[in-house]
């Protein structure tokens, strides 16, 4: 520590077999610094789609060869990483895993109760997996007042993780009310209102979770038509047969595809 001479020289034999030490630069003032702890943090891999495990190197030493403590803040609310490094301190690999999407800064910490602390950081890009959503509806087309439930379900692009989360549903742009929570398989179901007769857009959009990404920007639509359903009608009266003069009361009571039914 403190100001020292430097001095660089360049060694040569000549023809004649003779060793020669030339100074080929001026001698320069240094300083080396033993105050502070030299700390290199580098994490591999530094991004890719959640969970990412990635590791972390910690490279480290001490001016004084006194024993070294570590800690890592790994920057997602998890538990922090504790341990100690003595000479000749080979080089700290932690691995750990991150859940979710979002940028992290894991962070370390080395001292060694005589030299100030030292810190460092690496950064690691956890992006959200990627999906598709299939929409389908029971019955299309229907007829009018026909019971029709509508499916969304959830693929993940890669791997076997099921998505979590929630659906949004849309009617002809208008939303259908709360959204729905995928079930276990990843699936949401929404049960269509009685729709007049025509052509409906029903959509889907998946809000995403932890893993996957929100594409409700992008829903998933399908076209509902309804069509105009057929009747019958059967006419009962209150009596089979009755003397001329009395009063008779004709019922006629209509029912269509749907099981649907009015009287008059």
């Amino acid at each position: 520590e403190g100001p020292n001479d430097l001095r660089v020289y360049e060694s040569f034999t000549d023809s004649l077999g003779y060793e020669h030490n030339i100074q080929i630069l001026p001698v320069l003032q240094v300083t080396v610094d033993n105050s502070s702890i030299p700390l290199r943090v580098t994490a591999t891999p530094t991004s890719g789609p959640a969970p990412l495990l990635t590791s972390l190197k910690i490279e480290t030493s001490d001016p004084d060869r006194l024993p070294l403590t570590y800690t890592i803040v790994w920057g997602d609310g998890t538990t922090n990483t504790t341990g100690t490094s003595a000479s000749p301190y080979a080089d700290i690999v932690k691995t750990h895993t991150y859940l979710a999407a979002g940028s992290f800064q894991p962070t370390v910490t080395v001292e060694d109760g005589s030299h100030p602390s030292s810190t460092d950081h690496a950064d690691v890009a956890v992006t959200a997996r990627s999906s598709s959503t299939g929409f389908t509806c029971d019955h299309n087309p229907s007829v009018f007042g026909q019971p029709v439930a509508c499916t969304a379900h959830v693929t993940p692009a890669t791997g076997s993780v099921v998505p979590t989360g929630d659906v949004e549903f849309t009617i002809d742009g208008v939303s259908s009310g709360s959204p729905v929570h995928l079930d276990a398989a990843g699936s949401a179901v929404l049960s269509l209102p009685v729709l007049s007769v025509g052509d409906h857009t029903i959509t889907a959009g998946y809000h995403g979770d932890a893993l996957y990404e929100d594409t409700s920007a992008t829903p998933t639509s399908v076209t509902q038509t309804v069509a105009k359903a057929a009747t019958s009608t059967v006419v009962t009266s209150s009596q089979a047969s009755a003397p001329v003069g009395q009063a008779v009361t004709f019922t006629a009571t209509a029912t269509d595809e749907a099981g649907n039914s009015a009287t008059d």
